[in-house]
């Protein structure tokens, strides 16, 4: 905008206002003086009055109806009440009613835009007026008249005495002297005749002063005669010709509400009486603001400028329009919306000068202020503020309009007339530490230096001014931002100069959007004198416990913080150590590993004597970054201030409690809820308080950030490269610490939910430690079913792991030396390392090793890795393969009967005892130092077939008495079978013993007693027995037939079931019953679980619930673990008192496996006895070779999912077919009602992923009873 523009080049002040010369009483217009002939000149001399009066529309039309009364023109209205508010102009309105009576048509030319019909004659009308702060019921008023002193008491009185005289007074002495008011008649005799112009203003000081009368003053009952005199004069006024009266009326902002207890409710009860008078009046007053809104501008421009040129008022007021909507549209700043209605443009330009926000700070928020005399204030202060704009013109050249940042309370006038006339002194420390200050120190000041313009400064003037009357919210940004833009002003920087300031104010304080300041030190000037007590102990005190909370609870990691020297490290290969290094002891850089010295020496030594540290590779260093200590201190300090600040306020509010002789918790319950009655001091502590406990909780997020990015710095030695596998390829590195980067990767504003007090200091996620190792090739992944392998077996198999002259190594010391050398890569768990050992075995094209359990005598290679379990051990060995073959730690795949006669076989002496059991020769294997491997049980089961065959020796099972030798093998058992029954007799010995050769069957000592079932039964059977275990019977028998052999005896079994000679009980978990009615007939064995049962017995009887086809039976199902359950459950249910004596799952597919058996394995019935059985075939092409898995396993539940990992999924080249059978046995059996087993039940149907296949066996009878 060009100069041209500018309010200096269209506005010229009166020079009064430039000079700073304007006396006091040019701002009071004084109704009294002006009554008594001594007001200053503009108000006195009727043509400089209205030279410098702005005709508002209610002025004229208030002075037009007085004048046409006066002159005796009908009509017209008789009583104007005044309505008084900001620029109301009643006094100025009632004065210049008294020139128009007194000069009346010598004002002919002055008032010629007012429209008034005749004037009445000059001189002919006398103007009586009563002015409350004039008056005083208990002294009264002296007046002069006709030169003679009179003195009276009330309104009524003076006016009789001013408008009639003498005479007149006398009418009405007696009611003035008394405090009754007359009656209509005698009021109107004593008003005289002719034109009278009756004024009362102020008239609450008055009622005030009566109200506060001794009840036995003369006076006493005035108050009580106000609607009988008003209803008098009113009254009076309407029915006398040539006659106006003017009453004011004050605001409820009137001053005279400061005054104190009693004057308030003497105010009240008059303004009560006026109200009421207001009834009585009807159509006969009216009332009238002679002031509009819009008009307030003008006013003081009229008083207060000697030259206005408004011919481009509507340009300027445009160009602020176009502003406004350019930084809302463009600049996307929030605006008043005011500034957008359709009268906004028009009301700057009616008001230029004055912007309508400078008129609205006096009109709607300084006017608030009792102190503040409306006009009178507001032209004083807009005076002082014209003159401080034009002294600093050059500075404000391109001023379009004057703005209520103008108002420069940097000058004493403007500092005084602000804070000391309205008696707003406690705000100056407010103004001084936080809006202006000459030395540019204060927050705004600080806040904006630097900014294109003096945002922060001026919004919080603006928000300043705002905040002076009493229980003032202050402002919105919104509303300062239109305050205070012009073209030219980025109007994005009010909003964070109020958010700037705030934070760092001492008196501003913010209340949602509104921003306003306050008498009351703010909790930040609180908290700036706290943080100047804070000691660097008490932040190293705090700081500690911080970093020692928020490093903690690592699973990998154990913590060492702040060690002192090397002993505060154990020098031992189990967990990694993370060492964190004080920050005031030592910081680091990213890269600058050489220039540790404190943690080179924590690293480099270890013990009481300063060794050498044995495990290097076991500890890596957290060092804070030396460039952001200051600040993490800073940060701390700032939180132990705002600590003692919340404990400040909690001591206070106690203390308020005490001396209100409340209880501190419910009165602080009271205050939280707004309840009535609580201290407004407690109220405003408690809001302290809370705000206090908000910036707690940011400073605690502050702090914790700070740590955060201060302690970043992870020094271990350097790693491999990686190879294509991302695992270690190479090694090769010198045991030097290195610094890098770890990045915590926390974000404060990105959080779903903010961080709670309890949980700031909360441990730091372990994972980005971990993660910048393996960025930085130094610790190898994690372990995954998919992946298992995290170090590959070639790092293992080369220095400085295995060194090239060593023939084997154990597995506790690949461990132990993988956490020695600093040069290879870190590995966190031993279990994360022994799938390494199981890989060995099978690299290609060479295995790596052969892996040797000594204690147990097993060797593994690649026929049998899939039932390796690597332990780390020093007995489990890692062996090379050609050191291997060498020291015979190899699969033993033959045994010759002769080295197993030289080796295996007992010796009594230097001979060989008679015979041995098949289990004593294991035992002789495992403790022979022939045998580093343990040969199998088959190779041993075949070692004796073959000594057998060669007449060596003979079987004999003990149990059946059968002895088996080369002309016996077709009955060598097909089972291997290792037990104390089973022997082994050498040939000779079991000739010696008549064991061997057999006799001739059936021609044993009772040649002529044929071997039918009938004389089984009759020769064999105990008498009086109801059952005979087939066991017994094979003894008892053979000592009637010594030649009997099992399978014949087996045969006459069948043949008995079959005649009926007896009946048969399997007592197996699959409890049965046979008859000989029962087909298809079982194929009865001897053994323990086959019972012969005579049909006639009362057994017999109770067992024919276990005969096929009675009671409860075995069930098999397939479906969904819940199909199969219900389905199984439901057809148990049918009978009664069904127990269960198996349970087997069976599971084809991991995700059967995974997420039914295994995720539900923990909710098994404890009492059931457990067996697993894993079977595992498949094929896949593998370098363009196929290959056949083959896996068989029976064990603990627990191995299954890792022995499984390595193979399965077997997805990509091949199938694979996969059986896990888990089998639980219960003995006793237990009922379908059981708890934990209906507790598993449920968690297998809710688990329901898969095809479970399921098969329960019920128990079929009473076994407990029976046996």
């Amino acid at each position: 905008m060009a100069a041209a523009n500018s309010v200096f080049k269209l506005c010229r002040p009166r020079p009064e206002v430039l000079a700073g010369m304007l006396p006091d009483a040019i701002f009071a217009a004084d109704l009294w003086e002006v009554i008594s002939g001594k007001a200053h000149p503009d108000y006195q001399d009727p043509k400089r009055f209205f030279a410098g009066t702005h005709a508002t529309e209610n002025l004229r039309l208030v002075l037009k109806d007085v004048a046409e009364r006066l002159a005796g023109v009908t009509g017209g209205t008789p009583v104007f009440v005044l309505e008084t508010n900001f620029g109301g102009g009643k006094t100025h309105t009632q004065i210049g009613a008294v020139h128009v009576a007194r000069e009346g048509d010598g004002l002919a030319t002055e008032l010629s835009d007012y429209g008034i019909l005749r004037l009445p004659k000059r001189g002919s009308v006398r103007a009586a007026a009563f002015v409350g702060e004039e008056s005083d019921p208990l002294r009264g008023k002296e007046l002069i008249v006709d030169g003679k002193a009179v003195r009276t008491f009330t309104p009524w009185g003076q006016i009789a005495l001013m408008a009639g005289g003498l005479a007149g007074y006398e009418l009405v002495r007696e009611n003035d002297e008394k405090g009754g008011c007359p009656d209509r008649s005698e009021f109107a005799k004593a008003l005289g005749d002719g034109p009278v112009l009756i004024l009362i203003d102020e008239l609450v000081l008055y009622m005030a002063r009566a109200f506060a009368l001794d009840a036995d003053s003369p006076r006493a009952r005035v108050n009580s005669q106000w609607s009988t005199f008003f209803q008098v004069l009113f009254s009076l006024a309407a029915n006398r010709p040539e006659t106006a009266v003017l009453l004011t009326v004050p605001s409820e902002q009137d001053a005279n509400r400061a005054f104190t207890g009693n004057l308030r409710t003497a105010i009240s009860e008059a303004l009560s009486l006026i109200e009421s008078a207001d009834r009585t009046t009807g159509r006969h007053a009216r009332n009238v603001t002679p002031t509009q809104t819009q008009e307030r501008g003008a006013v003081l421009a009229k008083r207060l400028f000697e030259r206005i040129d408004r011919s481009q008022a509507e340009e300027i007021a445009q160009t602020y329009a176009d502003y406004y909507e350019k930084q809302r549209e463009e600049g996307g700043v929030q605006l008043e919306t005011r500034a957008f209605e359709y009268n906004y443009r028009k009301q700057i330009a009616d008001g230029y000068p004055f912007h309508p926000e400078l008129i609205r700070l006096f009109a709607e928020r300084l006017a608030d202020i009792p102190e503040f005399q409306a006009t009178r204030g507001a032209l004083r202060l807009v005076a002082r503020t014209i003159r401080a704009v034009w002294e600093n013109k050059d500075r404000l050249k391109g001023t379009m309009l004057l703005q209520p940042h103008h108002v420069d309370l940097t000058r004493s006038e403007l500092r005084d007339e602000v804070l000391g006339r309205l008696g707003r002194s406690a705000f100056e420390r407010a103004l001084d530490a936080d809006v202006i200050s000459s030395e540019g120190a204060a927050h705004a000041n600080e806040v904006d230096a630097g900014w294109p313009w003096k945002a922060a400064s001026e919004a919080s003037l603006v928000a300043f001014l705002h905040s002076l009357p009493d229980g003032s919210r202050g402002v919105t940004a919104t509303e300062v931002a239109l305050a205070i833009g012009r073209p030219g002003c980025d109007l994005a920087y009010v909003a964070r100069g109020l958010e700037e300031t705030e934070r760092s104010a001492w008196y501003m304080r913010r209340e949602g959007d509104h921003f306003f300041f306050r008498t009351r030190a703010s909790v930040n000037k609180r908290f700036q004198e706290r943080l100047a007590d804070v000691k660097p102990a008490e932040i190293r005190e705090t700081l500690d416990g911080w970093v020692q909370e928020v490093y903690s609870g690592f699973d990998d990691f154990q913590v060492i913080p702040f060690p002192q020297d090397h002993n505060a490290i154990p020098d031992k290969p189990d967990r990694v150590r993370l060492a964190i290094i004080h920050y005031d002891r030592e910081c680091g850089a990213i890269g600058g590993g050489e220039r540790l010295n404190f943690t080179k020496s924590l690293f480099a030594k270890a013990g009481a004597n300063a060794t050498p540290r044995r495990y290097k590779n076991n500890v890596v260093f957290l060092l804070a970054e030396s460039t952001r200590v200051d600040g993490l201190k800073s940060a701390v300090s700032s939180l132990i201030a705002w600590e003692r600040v919340q404990k400040d306020i909690e001591t206070e509010q106690k203390s308020l409690a005490q001396t209100a002789g409340s209880d501190f918790r419910t009165l602080k319950h009271r205050a939280q809820k707004q309840d009535t009655g609580v201290p407004a001091e407690f109220i405003a502590l408690e809001s302290d308080l809370g705000e206090v406990r908000e910036k707690l909780g940011v400073q605690e997020l502050n702090v914790r950030t700070k740590l955060l990015e201060a302690y970043r710095v992870l020094a271990f030695p350097m790693g491999g490269m990686a190879d294509d596998y991302s695992l270690f390829a190479s090694a090769e590195s010198a045991p030097m610490l290195e610094c890098f980067r770890v990045d915590f990767g926390e974000d404060p504003d990105a959080e779903s939910t903010p961080r709670t007090r309890r949980n700031v200091r909360q441990a730091v996620a372990e994972a980005p430690l971990l993660d910048c190792l393996r960025d930085n090739h130094k610790l190898v992944p994690e372990p995954t079913p998919a992946e298992p392998v995290v170090l590959t077996p070639g790092i293992v198999r080369q220095a400085p792991l295995w060194l090239s002259d060593e023939r084997r190594l154990s597995t506790e010391e690949v461990w132990d030396r993988i956490r020695r050398e600093p040069g290879v890569p870190m590995v966190l768990r031993p279990t994360d390392l022994l799938p390494t050992f199981r890989a060995g075995l099978c690299s290609t094209p060479d295995a790596h090793w052969v892996y040797y359990d000594q204690g147990e005598k097993r060797v593994y290679t690649r026929s049998n890795a899939d039932g390796l379990s690597p332990v780390l051990a020093g007995n489990h060995l890692l062996y090379d393969p050609a050191a291997a073959i060498a020291d015979r730690i190899m699969p033993v795949t033959t045994l010759p009967p002769q080295e197993l006669w030289d080796h295996l076989w007992p010796r009594r002496g230097t001979e060989h005892v008679e015979s041995v059991s098949t289990i004593k020769l294991l035992e002789a294997a495992k403790e022979s130092p022939h045998f580093p491997v343990l040969p199998e049980r088959s190779v041993v089961w075949q070692a004796l077939q073959e000594g057998t065959r060669e007449n060596r020796w003979i079987l004999y099972l003990r149990g059946p008495n059968l002895a088996i030798g080369a002309k016996e093998m077709n009955e060598w058992p097909g089972t291997p079978r290792f037990d104390d029954h089973t022997e082994i007799w050498a040939y000779q010995a079991a000739i010696d013993h008549q064991l061997y050769p057999r006799k001739a069957e059936g021609k044993g000592k009772n040649k002529e007693l044929p071997l039918t079932p009938t004389n089984l039964r009759s020769h064999c059977w105990p008498q009086g027995s109801p059952q005979l275990p087939t066991e017994d019977l094979e003894r008892y028998a053979r000592g009637i037939w010594s030649d009997l052999s099992r399978p014949r005896l087996e045969t006459l079994l069948r043949d008995g079931l079959g005649t009926g000679e007896w009946s048969v009980w399997e007592k197996s978990a699959a409890e049965a019953y046979f008859t000989r009615d029962d087909q298809p007939s079982p194929a009865v064995q001897v053994g323990s679980t086959w019972v012969l049962v005579d049909p006639g017995s009362p057994l017999a009887q109770e067992l024919e619930v276990l005969r096929p086809g009675h009671g409860p039976q075995p069930i098999d199902l397939a479906g969904t673990p819940r199909q199969v359950l219900t389905d199984a459950w439901e057809a148990l249910d049918r009978h009664k008192d069904v127990r269960l004596v198996e349970m087997t799952l069976t599971a084809s597919d991991r995700e059967t496996f995974d997420n039914t058996v295994l995720a539900t394995w923990a909710d098994k019935p404890n009492a059931a006895r457990v067996h697993v059985s894993v079977l595992a075939n498949g094929q896949r092409e593998a370098d363009g070779k196929q290959e056949t898995v083959s896996l068989s396993y029976e064990g603990r539940f627990e191995e299954v999912r890792g022995m499984l990992s390595p193979i399965w999924p077997f997805s990509r080249t091949g199938e694979l077919e996969v059986t896990i059978a888990v089998q639980l046995f219960f003995d006793p059996a237990i009922g379908l009602a059981d708890e934990e087993l209906a507790a598993y039940r449920k968690a297998l149907m809710n688990a329901n992923q898969g095809n479970l296949g399921l098969r329960v066996v019920p128990s079929r009878g009473r076994r407990g009873e029976i046996e």
